[in-house]
């Protein structure tokens, strides 16, 4: 069986599905022959969006595997061997106009149309595809992302005070929020990404002490969760959320939203509050902070919630779509 990955060309700070799909590759059967393709062009320019379909179409062999951001590739790939992953409609919900009815078309409508099978990362991006763009449900199949699992997460180190760490600076991630609930707590906030104006004008109003990070290769990413007392992820809008998973698999508390996608991957290994609510961010923050034996049950529930997304875990799943596809083929 031979299987070529289709991925969007890098992006400094963009990593999240190339990093996914090292770590399926890396756990499939070794039966599975693979071959992966970065396509050229990382702008949405007609330019760009030609010149990828002229690649991916150059590049096309055995199951045709699109990783997601490059939807349109889809119509250069045989039909009957080709899996689309797509993340979320964050976009379509953000968009207006001509503008959203040209990215649903060219992003989500045509595309799907071209592609044997549809898989997104949860039971809550699987709904809002057939909401927000029309796609039939029997076409979808829900597979999740993976984390790989310190086999020895370490233990806190205590810092002079609290540390406490963000990830994602684009408006669902909800940081003018998480600062105003940090108004007057004696804590150290870890921020991965780039403030705009706003943000920081937010965080220097509520006197939050602060430092960001940015363009950070991957093992310094999971070097800042080892560094935090917990980590807050109180965003309004996900279609998954890997970095709860990243922080419980190194052995973190995690402070969440209960909302889109996060309670179902979460469940009850981390504390859940309202991310439109001030007041309940704080609540939950308060209580991390008080309580180490609340933040150590969280630690252990959160390393036995990985365990459902572990890399072998999740590549049997993409494997057992794969031999449906090469049987149906014959």
């Amino acid at each position: 069986m031979r299987v070529t990955y289709f991925f969007r060309k890098r992006r400094s700070g963009f990593h999240s599905i190339e990093n996914l799909f090292k770590a399926v590759v890396r756990h499939l059967p070794l039966e599975v022959e693979q071959h992966s393709v970065e396509l050229p062009e990382a702008k949405a320019s007609w330019y760009s969006i030609l010149r990828n379909m002229f690649v991916a179409f150059r590049s096309r062999s055995g199951i045709c595997h699109i990783t997601g951001d490059i939807q349109y590739v889809a119509s250069v790939l045989p039909r009957s061997r080709t899996v689309l992953t797509i993340h979320d409609v964050e976009i379509l919900k953000r968009e207006k106009g001509l503008k959203k009815a040209l990215i649903k078309y060219l992003w989500f409508t045509f595309p799907s149309r071209c592609v044997r099978y549809i898989t997104t990362i949860s039971q809550f991006s699987k709904n809002e595809l057939v909401q927000y763009a029309s796609i039939a449900a029997e076409k979808i199949v829900v597979i999740p992302n993976c984390v790989e699992i310190d086999p020895a997460p370490q233990e806190y180190i205590p810092a002079d005070k609290p540390v406490i760490l963000h990830v994602g600076t684009k408006e669902n991630k909800n940081l003018v929020r998480l600062a105003m609930a940090l108004r007057g707590l004696e804590v150290k906030l870890l921020i991965l990404g780039k403030p705009n104006l706003s943000q920081k004008n937010a965080l220097a109003e509520a006197g939050v002490d602060y430092e960001c990070f940015f363009d950070l290769k991957y093992d310094k990413v999971l070097d800042l969760y080892r560094r935090c007392t917990f980590f807050a992820f109180v965003s309004t809008y996900e279609g998954f959320g890997l970095p709860v998973l990243e922080a419980q698999s190194l052995g973190r508390a995690v402070l969440s939203s209960r909302v889109a996608s996060i309670p179902e991957v979460a469940g009850d290994s981390a504390l859940l509050v309202d991310p439109f609510d001030v007041a309940a961010i704080r609540s939950g923050v308060v209580a991390l902070l008080e309580n180490p034996s609340l933040r150590q049950e969280l630690a252990k529930k959160g390393l036995e919630n990985v365990k459902r997304f572990s890399a072998e875990t999740i590549a049997q799943q993409y494997f057992d779509l794969y031999t449906k596809i090469e049987a149906n083929c014959r």
